[in-house]
């Protein structure tokens, strides 16, 4: 809308009858927009004169940089505070008092009167300033009826305006406030009490600024203005005739509109709109106007509240297209707020206009006055069972069971067509109320709504499916993904539902959960430090005590704490070693271990019944009474569990072993160096590019220690100051790598069945030394492990038993034979993952690279290396040679199409296959009989159930009856297919459960 002359023509949109099902467009009427008053084109008003006075200055304090360590901001009265009647008839009188301090209520030689007073009737004085202030508004009330029944002259209508912002004075304040850290997110207002803007801090400047409702002074105000985020406000009031059955409900929407236009006024945010409507819509005030006292009057004088009927479908189509007409920058945010009884026509299409209206970046909340709660003491007219809003009942006809229409009859606020909406019975609520309705909106992430937006906006309607149609699974990973927008991917909404659903099975299952409380840790990527706080939100919400690691730190801190105080769960926010757009929500259950089905399924099913985000508000999170910041107790408590493994002191101290470190851009260089300086050996060699945190892991392709190259920048180092030895750990260090220098100077990466092997048999030494009996020491790993393992435990005794792939397995099996009497000794699975002892129910790399270290110097004394050691290892038990790697698939469809062709085979006459009719299912599994042309002797498919031994002794031809070739281990949704042949040869393929990838491992 062009506002070029005092009235433009508006469309007029009516419902035609019902029957009809349709709209017929009717006459034009008239939309009235105010006329542009000199002063308004003049440029942006104050809302208060600039006039208190300066302090004194003092150079020293003006020159000393001044820390707040307390929140600088007032704290919300109790209830509001008004001038007394004097100074509300000065008021009136069109007389403003001698400085702003004095009008806004600050000045201490303003009470000192009031102050006698009160020492005189202590006892009786809240009670006596809740009588003024409802006697106050009680005649505000009266002297509005009068003027609006006697022509609502335009002088009168200033002093009724200037009345309603003084009574409604510290809630407005109230309200700026808590707006100011949801409307003006910046680094100032969400470090609450600190307001660091890179200047030092003048303690002299900043409590007159802040005495003056944060208007006098301007310089201060822009530096915590937000740059990139403006608003455009629109307050729409209903004028029809249901308004003005109830006087205190007129009264209750002036306050309303004074309250949250000065408010908004105060933010300097944006720009401020007001509208009425009722039969029609006029504009009031524009938004390319200043909104002072005088728009304040105009604003009120022309609100008649006579109109017949309440048209909220035509506000939200004039809103549109006025918010449209007004924006002249991509970035805006808009906001809408309806002051209504809030009875509406039509929700079928408010609906489609509200979700129009967030396509377009516009929240809208109705604010409803509640008739029943406002009415006058003693109204006969009103009826609170029946009159409110929250008692009204909607009756509709829906078809029946016969195909007969039936009458329907539910709570109207339960059809409420509005998401956002406030039911305001006592204007004391609105501050806060209205605080957390927006606070919710604006939380939402700006970077992934901005990405969706930019998707609609360009139709492109397949990547909108790829992010928003399938919600990301929540398995016995956890959750991972990639950071972007979207319900299949991580983001703080999926992290707040997955929070919700998790905090409410816990509390459902697990006994004395909310005493015991939560554990979370996260590591540096990008979001967890946000992701992390949200998690504890969501848990402190329901009730939980939080132990709370709030500074970056590895993933074994999570499970060994949540063992270390029995909690009822843990959450590690990480993605590992996954490349820097990825992100992960690991879960621990009550034993400290990953979880296992069927818990898995209870948590996913408790997630899709708590998707709805109960809050994004994180600040202050670490200063609730519930959270306990558990970072030095744990990790002295960590550190000195694992000094239990240290064989030789002095040997350690003495070393002159070297070796150089790195983190790989992780968390891991400060943990790792304190585990070493606890066994006594003598400190690394770090890479300096790598030594540092880096969620974008700048110097690498990808941040895993088993890619191709991922050393290369340490074996330089090590050449370089020749040093024979490297080790690494990945990013979040709960994984363990290592490459020597052999002596025709290459390199040897050992892979992690080698590791896996080297640390079993000094784990088997360290527990002889121990005496612990070879036949209760305990060993395991994955399935797609190394054999070698199984061969060393029947040469020396151990026990022994794989698992499925994943530590979840492993230390769950691990802990059900430590309850049988057996001594944990090692868990490992061939992604570079090991854990020793049993203080971490999981892989731990911290531990890990230490033990190595010490196995490593204790090599170095007696003139060996760590391969000469698994030399001796290969000779005592054979030698075993693994090929293991992977393809990338990042189409699920493609994935599924390679397992099918190699579970039901195709028509290839080269390939001799099975033919095992499975009569309980009615399927025919086709499985190769050859690989590389030796013969097939044992195959087992975990996706579909079966299990086969001795393949090449039997016919190729078979029919399997219903519980004939199960599987030892439960079977799976994801692929998993293992075949062995005669010749000692084994193959697993897979798909894995954090990555695109097809995984193979050849042994």
């Amino acid at each position: 809308f062009e506002h070029t002359k005092p009235d433009t023509d508006f469309d007029k949109v009516a419902l035609a009858d019902a029957s009809e099902q349709e709209r017929d467009q009717q006459e034009f009427q008239p939309m009235d927009i105010d006329e542009q008053d000199e002063d308004q084109e003049g440029g942006e008003h104050e809302t208060a004169p600039e006039t208190a006075p300066k302090p004194e200055d003092n150079d020293a304090e003006n020159d000393q940089a001044q820390p707040l360590g307390a929140n600088p901001q007032p704290k919300p009265a109790q209830r509001e505070h008004v001038p007394d009647a004097a100074q509300m008839q000065q008021s009136t009188a069109g007389e403003r008092p001698d400085d702003e301090d004095t009008a806004m209520g600050y000045d201490d030689s303003d009470h000192e009167e009031s102050n006698d007073q009160e020492s005189d009737h202590e006892d009786s004085n809240d009670d006596d300033r809740e009588v003024d202030v409802e006697q106050l508004r009680h005649e505000l009330e009266e002297a509005t009826a009068a003027w609006r029944a006697n022509a609502q002259d335009s002088e009168r209508a200033l002093e009724l305006w200037q009345q309603y912002t003084r009574l409604t004075h510290d809630l407005s304040l109230m309200l700026t406030e808590q707006l100011r850290l949801i409307l003006t997110p910046t680094q100032a207002t969400q470090l609450r009490g600190d307001y660091r803007t890179g200047k030092r801090l003048n303690m002299k400047r900043i409590i007159p600024y802040i005495a003056s409702d944060y208007r006098k002074d301007k310089i201060w105000l822009r530096r915590t203005k937000p740059a990139r985020r403006e608003y455009h406000v629109m307050v729409a009031v209903d004028n029809s005739k249901s308004m003005a059955q109830s006087p205190q409900a007129v009264e209750l929407a002036y306050e309303t509109l004074a309250l949250i236009t000065t408010a908004l006024n105060q933010l300097e945010v944006g720009q401020l709109a007001v509208v009425a409507f009722g039969e029609h819509v006029r504009l009031l005030h524009p938004f390319d106007a200043s909104f002072d006292a005088d728009a304040g009057a105009r604003v009120l004088s022309r609100f008649s509240f006579a109109e017949d009927k309440t048209d909220v479908v035509q506000l939200m189509d004039a809103s549109l297209r006025l918010f449209e007409a007004a924006s002249s920058q991509a970035d805006l945010w808009r906001l809408q707020l309806v002051i209504s009884d809030g009875m509406c026509q039509d929700h079928a299409q408010l609906l489609r206009q509200v979700r129009a209206a967030m396509e377009q970046r516009i929240m809208i909340v109705f604010i409803v006055l509640d008739r029943s709660a406002i009415a006058a003491p003693g109204a006969t007219d009103i009826d609170p069972e029946t009159d409110s809003i929250m008692n009204t009942k909607r009756v509709s006809f829906v078809p029946g069971a016969d195909g007969k229409l039936e009458i329907k009859t539910e709570r109207y606020i339960d059809t409420f067509p509005f998401k956002y909406y406030v039911v305001l019975r006592d204007i004391h609520g609105l501050p806060s109320v209205l605080a957390e309705t927006l606070r919710q909106y604006f939380s939402l992430d700006p970077k992934t709504r901005a990405q969706i937006e930019g998707l609609v906006a360009s139709g492109n309607e397949e990547q909108l499916e790829l992010l928003l149609r399938t919600p990301i699974e929540f398995g016995t990973a956890g959750l991972r993904a990639r950071m972007e927008a979207g319900y299949s991917r991580l983001n703080q909404l999926t992290v707040i539902s997955a929070s919700q659903g998790l905090s409410a099975y816990a509390e459902r299952t697990v006994p004395h959960a909310l005493e015991r409380g939560v554990v979370i840790g996260h590591d540096h990527r990008h979001n967890s430090h946000v992701f992390a706080r949200l998690t504890a939100r969501a848990f402190l919400d329901r009730g939980f005590r939080v132990h709370f690691f709030p500074q970056i730190g590895p993933t074994p801190q999570v499970p060994f704490a949540v063992k270390q105080l029995k909690a009822a769960c843990g959450v590690m926010i990480t993605a590992s070693h996954n490349p820097k757009n990825d992100n992960g929500y690991k879960v621990y259950w009550e034993n400290g271990a990953q979880i296992k089905p069927p818990l898995d399924e209870g948590i996913a099913a408790c997630i899709e019944e708590h998707r709805e985000p109960r809050s994004w508000d994180v600040e202050g999170i670490e200063h609730d009474e519930r959270v306990e910041d558990v970072t030095v107790p744990m990790m002295d408590a960590y550190f000195a569990e694992a000094q239990k493994l240290v064989q030789d002191v002095e040997l350690n101290q003495s070393t002159l072993l070297q070796y150089v470190y790195t983190p790989m851009h992780g968390v891991g260089a400060p943990f790792a160096a304190r585990m070493l300086s606890s066994f006594g050996l003598p400190p690394f060699v770090a890479v300096p590019e790598q030594e540092q945190p880096d969620p974008d892991f700048p110097t690498v392709s990808f941040p895993n220690p088993e890619e191709k190259g991922a050393l290369d920048m340490a074996k330089s180092l090590a050449d370089a100051q020749n040093i024979g030895l490297v080790i690494a750990n990945d990013p979040d260090a709960d994984r363990f790598a290592a490459a020597e220098k052999q002596r025709d100077g290459s390199w040897l990466m050992f892979t992690g069945d080698q590791l896996g092997a080297i640390f079993a048999a000094y784990v088997l030494e360290m527990a002889r030394s121990a005496r612990v009996p070879d036949a209760k020491l305990a060993m395991v790993n994955s399935t797609v492990s190394s054999r070698m393992l199984e061969t060393m435990a029947r040469v020396e005794g151990f026990y022994y038993a794989d698992t499925l792939t994943g530590f979840k397995w492993m230390a769950n099996e691990l802990e059900a034979l430590q309850n049988q009497g057996y001594f944990i000794g090692l868990g490992y699975e061939e992604a570079i993952g090991y854990m020793i002892h049993d203080h971490v129910l999981d892989k731990d790399g911290v531990t890990a690279l230490a033990v190595f270290v010490q196995l490593a110097a204790r090599l170095h004394a007696k003139g060996q290396t760590v391969g000469d050691y698994l030399e001796s290892l290969y000779a005592k038990y054979g030698y075993y040679t693994s090929a293991n790697s992977y393809f990338l698939c990042p189409d699920p469809v493609k994935m599924d199409q390679i397992f099918l062709r190699i579970r039901y085979g195709t028509a290839e006459p080269d390939i001799e296959r099975s033919e095992y009719r499975r009569t309980h299912t009615g399927d025919v599994l086709r499985y190769p009989l050859t690989i590389g042309g030796f013969p097939v002797s044992y195959i087992r498919d975990l996706t579909v159930g079966f299990e086969m031994r001795d393949v090449d002794k039997q016919a190729a031809s078979l029919d399997i009856a219903e519980g004939e070739c199960l599987p030892q281990f439960p079977v799976s949704s994801s692929h998993m297919i293992t075949f062995e042949t005669r010749n000692g040869g084994r193959l697993t393929m897979r798909t894995s459960g954090t990555e695109p990838k097809l995984k193979y491992y050849l042994e």
